[in-house]
């Protein structure tokens, strides 16, 4: 799904370098990048870099969606608990929020409100902008998905969608 997400979006078909260490902020997405996502030695260095009190940088915000808490999610500073199966809608408001931020548009993004996956989600509206803000204004942020976690029918478009997300973010080429 992260190959094919990247060859939609980006027309590459490779799987993407993420750089955990030079992160503000991380969200994922289901990505249990501490223990089964992609390289996860590499990963975990990152992660320790940046969300470590490090050469007098704050550490990295860490936000962790999904519907069960692995590894990852235990480690993060935020776990939100979302219905299977609602991350993508997540991930699109989220994008939209930014895009709505910096008065742009992405030419074929699909548009979810706020309102729509806080409807999905179970979050409430104002969680999922004030993360979406928070992402935002944390730069460079990253966004991942895919791995183990999030192997399902929409794992592709969940993919997709947080491509786009990196993207209005700024990310892409960044982290």
């Amino acid at each position: 799904p992260v190959r094919e997400a990247n060859a939609r979006v980006f027309g590459r078909d490779e799987i993407p370098a993420y750089d955990f260490g030079a992160a503000k902020y991380i969200v994922s997405f289901g990505a249990d990048f501490l223990e089964t996502f992609g390289s996860a030695t590499e990963y975990q260095r990152g992660y320790a870099e940046s969300h470590g009190f490090t050469q007098g940088r704050e550490p990295a915000k860490h936000v962790y969606f999904a519907p069960r808490a692995s590894l990852t999610g235990l480690n993060a500073d935020e776990w939100h608990a979302v219905a299977p199966g609602s991350e993508t809608s997540l991930a699109l408001a989220m994008a939209g929020v930014l895009m709505q931020q910096r008065g742009g548009s992405v030419s074929g993004m699909p548009s979810v409100s706020v309102e729509e996956a806080a409807k999905a989600t179970g979050l409430s509206a104002e969680t999922i902008t004030r993360l979406a803000q928070e992402f935002a204004a944390a730069s460079p942020s990253l966004a991942v998905a895919g791995g183990i976690g999030s192997q399902t029918a929409t794992a592709t478009e969940l993919c997709a969608a947080v491509n786009l997300l990196n993207y209005a973010a700024g990310n892409v080429g960044q982290t």
